[in-house]
């Protein structure tokens, strides 16, 4: 098993002074050498214009970013007013080269039925576009309807969508964006098997076995439903990969599957891909007089580096503009003190989970077993549930002695992790100790229900009784699977605590995209760890998405008991109600120690001499959104 070790705050430090004594001395700096398939980024073709000093995104929002529109919401009324779109800035035409660099592009899959989670989350930020985005002040705003009602029993929801926004042309003329389009793209990411993140939800509130989805006209489309729903407008919007972004359906039927899946990528956002190369680059161009907004520069180059040397070294000759860095490179950029640099800061933006994999007791779900046409919703992998895994029940009755005996271990593991270590010299700084998961930014919510009354100390010597108890005095093995930037350092530092009880783990690393499809069939095995924006616009859409057993992925566990609360949850339309029963999901995941919540970072975003800061959408922030709206520096 191989083991990835990332180089320290000082051997970053040596690196940059090499660096300095290359450029002193005259001669040309070579960025660091990337992985066998990456390619360097260009060069900047411009120089840097003279840059005001480093400032948050707070302190430096670019005032070039128009006044979001006001929040389309559903009226009781048949016929509602049309929403304001969003005005068009008018510029001299878009200029000049992003170089933005993240840590992985999976494989190129465009269709939605067969899309991976990091590819939708590119779609949905870049060159497709959904119903509606949140909008930087949290604000839902319509992108692509102009307004939507409901019935006055909120059986019937209708939606009126917006005329004459072309899919893009470089492979031929599809035409608009048409009711057509809306009801096929829902069909198609709901497809059995389907891997994409919201495909579930869609499902659930879509494409129901009582629901069904209707073409009044070429640009009204309504959706009957048996009982009332909270969610319509949650699973449709941008940023992030759990929402749909819509596909043209005149262009997969033309092309076919194959094409439309991994070669032409047709979509209605303000980027157009123009090339491709699979886990290396991905160039689009600015699409001129977009209908919402063109953006400020020509082109966007989004390059793959798996290793944080090769982009931090891009980054500081000028290569790179933008970069998705861990919390060391970005202490590396602070100390360069390089008065070009400007950083966006996004407190408490990402909520940092260890999970322990392989906890799937509700494999006798309807969504797991054929129906009576024969097809399976959620396909399990052979060995799904195996409870010879120690923290894994062989009784998923939570009141049996052999649940206490998993739970001990799993109480063990959680105790011996010293949180507040972590966000000092992991975070540096940058976070603090979270327990709660789904509820970290909800703090309001938290101290209603009493969810910030809900602590786990460090302490190894209840930790050790613990494993004594449970049947495990010298420890025991297991996997630790290694993705990409936090996760990986703290899945080493708290394997590095684990230690101290005796727990050992074998450490190999992989990207996030080769280890999502057994996260889908649910035969991942191990400990791992996920470091993810919270859950938006309420906790109960991560329940949904990754601890239901309806999903297109499980991350930690499915339970029976937690798939009552939720499914409960999901019949809820008073808010107060609502928000009371995810409290007690919250609750019942910390009682049962299904997963280890460790502490919530805030997510940092440096930036070149090239850009200055913009408002990103709310949500989602370890990518930022909203690039049309990036403004070249002043």
């Amino acid at each position: 098993m191989s083991v990835l070790v990332r180089p320290g705050p000082v051997i970053i430090l040596l690196c940059l002074l090499l660096v300095g004594i290359i450029v002193a001395c005259g001669e040309e700096a070579t960025p660091t050498a990337a992985p066998a398939t990456a390619t360097a980024p260009p060069a900047a073709t411009q120089a840097p214009a003279t840059a005001a000093p480093a400032a948050t995104a707070a302190a430096t929002a670019a005032a070039a970013a128009t006044q979001a529109p006001a929040p389309v919401a559903a009226t009781p009324t048949a016929t509602p007013a049309p929403a304001p779109a969003e005005t068009p800035v008018s510029t001299a035409g878009p200029t000049g080269t992003l170089n933005v660099a993240v840590e992985d592009f999976a494989q190129p899959i465009f269709v939605l039925h067969s899309q991976p989670f990091v590819e939708a989350r590119y779609d949905n930020i870049i060159t497709h576009e959904t119903m509606f985005a949140n909008a930087p002040n949290g604000d839902v705003v319509p992108r692509l309807i102009t307004g939507w009602s409901l019935s006055p029993d909120a059986l019937v929801a209708t939606f009126n969508l917006r005329q004459g926004v072309p899919w893009h042309d470089q492979y031929g003329d599809w035409g608009d964006f048409n009711a057509d389009d809306f009801i096929w793209s829902m069909e198609d990411v709901t497809l059995p098997a389907s891997p994409h993140a919201s495909s579930g939800n869609i499902r659930r509130v879509f494409m129901c076995e009582e629901c069904s989805l209707t073409k009044v006209d070429d640009y009204t489309v309504q959706l009957t439903r048996s009982t009332p729903s909270f969610e319509i407008d949650w699973y449709t919007r941008a940023p992030g990969p759990t929402s749909l972004a819509f596909h043209s359906k005149v262009h997969y039927d033309t092309v076919g599957e194959d094409t439309a899946t991994t070669v032409q990528s047709v979509g209605t956002g303000p980027w157009q891909l123009v090339e491709i190369k699979a886990g290396d680059i991905k160039r689009v161009e600015a699409v001129r007089n977009h209908w919402r907004k063109t953006p400020e520069f020509e082109e966007m180059v989004w390059f793959e580096f798996t290793e944080q040397s090769t982009m931090l070294a891009n980054f500081l000759t000028d290569n790179l503009d933008a970069a998705q860095f861990d919390l060391d490179s970005i202490q590396a950029v602070r100390l360069e003190d390089n008065p070009d640099h400007k950083f966006m800061v996004f407190p408490g933006g990402s909520q940092v989970t260890v999970h322990l994999l392989g906890q799937h007791y509700n494999n006798d779900h309807p969504a797991h077993n054929p129906d009576e046409d024969g097809n399976i919703r959620v396909p399990l992998g052979e060995n799904a549930y195996d409870c010879t895994v120690p923290w894994v029940s062989c009784n998923r009755d939570v009141n049996s002695p052999e649940w206490d005996q998993a739970r001990k271990v799993r109480s063990a593991m959680s105790l011996a992790i010293d949180r507040q270590k972590l966000v000092n010299n992991v975070a540096l700084g940058e976070g603090e100790p979270h327990y709660v998961r789904e509820f970290l930014g909800y703090d309001a919510r938290q101290k209603q229900f009493g969810l910030d009354k809900l602590k786990i100390d460090f302490d190894l010597e209840r930790a050790r009784e613990l494993m004594v108890e449970a049947g495990f005095p010298d420890g025991f093995e297991t996997d630790a699977t290694l993705t990409a930037g936090t996760s990986t350092i703290v899945t080493q530092a708290v394997a590095t605590m684990w230690e101290e009880i005796g727990i050992k783990t074998s450490q190999s690393t992989i990207p996030y995209s080769a280890l999502r499809p057994n996260l889908v069939n649910r035969t991942a095995k191990g400990v791992w760890t996920q470091a993810f924006p919270p859950s938006d616009p309420e906790p109960i859409v991560g329940y949904n998405i990754l601890h239901s057993s309806e999903g297109a992925l499980t991350f930690s566990f499915e339970h029976p008991d937690f798939q009552a609360l939720l499914d409960e949850a999901n019949t809820l339309i008073d808010p107060d109600e609502r928000w009371g029963k995810q409290a007690e999901m919250a609750k019942w995941i910390f009682d049962e120690v299904m997963l280890l919540m460790v502490y919530g970072e805030n997510i940092v975003w440096p930036l070149g001499a090239k850009v200055d800061p913009w408002e990103p959408l709310a949500g989602n922030r370890n990518w930022l959104s909203n690039w049309e709206y990036a403004p070249h520096r002043q």
